[in-house]
């Protein structure tokens, strides 16, 4: 089996588990892990089964996932090794833990830390997003592309919200500020990985998160990259190349991308 075809496979097994979950909800346990980050029984379950899998299947490869990452310097070992394996067992876990159907598995595979296929399913919708580099981005069997419009005025970013800690207010502050002022509609759905592969099928068009973690942001990468996006991320006020453990991104196509960006050096 080949590595995209292990991912999907592990994908659909992961939103069996989900829809499972939500059908005894009695069942559901929930905890916070910090102020407004919460995992649920049915996240580590499933990122345990992935463990198990890709261990067996690729016991050289490193796996970082969210429930079992560790402090940034255990990320860095994982990702730091040929070949990484990037987890978000749900992607969402406060929407799947209120019963919104905004949530995903999400799986990348890294080469020396570049995405190099990703696979993200949201089983609600039976939705499944996935690409390999250099052979473009799907939506269950259909090729996707993002969207095309050139005017930021009417279109449409979505805004990932995971903190709200001092050290960010102020970059939030700044970044915020062009959002409001150059889009026409800002909307903050609550699963990264989802929103940018709404992104690379043409549902939105923009995304930005700063105190984003590489397992919200490795699938989805590829994916955007693959359907014809442009996404880096971002310094204080300005952009740097993209990294997936860089900690922000703003994403777009190449249009909106580069008007975006000449306001702002613009401004500054």
């Amino acid at each position: 089996m080949n590595h995209l075809d292990l991912a999907k496979e592990l994908a659909l097994q992961a939103g069996a588990m989900m829809l499972k979950g939500l059908e005894n909800k009695e069942s559901l346990e929930i905890r916070e892990k910090s102020p407004a980050d919460f995992v649920t029984n049915i996240d580590i379950a499933i990122e345990q089964m992935v463990r198990e899998r890709l261990l067996l299947e690729t016991p050289d490869f490193g796996i970082l996932g969210e429930e079992g990452a560790g402090n940034p310097e255990d990320w860095k070992a994982q990702l730091d090794k040929q070949y990484c394996w990037v987890l978000d067992p749900l992607d969402g876990t406060a929407n799947f833990a209120s019963f919104m159907p905004h949530f995903a598995f999400s799986l990348a595979l890294l080469k020396q830390n570049e995405p190099i296929l990703g696979v993200v399913f949201d089983c609600s919708r039976n939705e499944l997003f996935y690409a390999e580099k250099g052979k473009g981005a799907f939506l269950n069997h259909s090729q996707i592309f993002i969207g095309k419009k050139n005017n930021t005025n009417n279109s449409i970013v979505a805004v990932g919200l995971s903190s709200t800690s001092s050290e960010y207010l102020e970059a939030n502050k700044f970044w915020y500020t062009h959002l409001l002022n150059q889009f026409a509609k800002i909307r903050s759905l609550g699963a990264s990985a989802l929103d940018l592969c709404w992104l690379a099928s043409g549902r939105i068009d923009a995304f930005f998160q700063i105190n984003i973690k590489p397992w919200d942001v490795a699938a989805a990468a590829i994916i955007i990259e693959e359907a014809g996006g442009s996404l880096c991320s971002l310094g204080s006020n300005s952009k740097k190349d993209f990294s997936v453990s860089s900690g922000s991104i703003f994403a777009s196509n190449k249009a909106l991308f580069e008007k975006f960006f000449k306001e702002i050096e613009n401004y500054t």
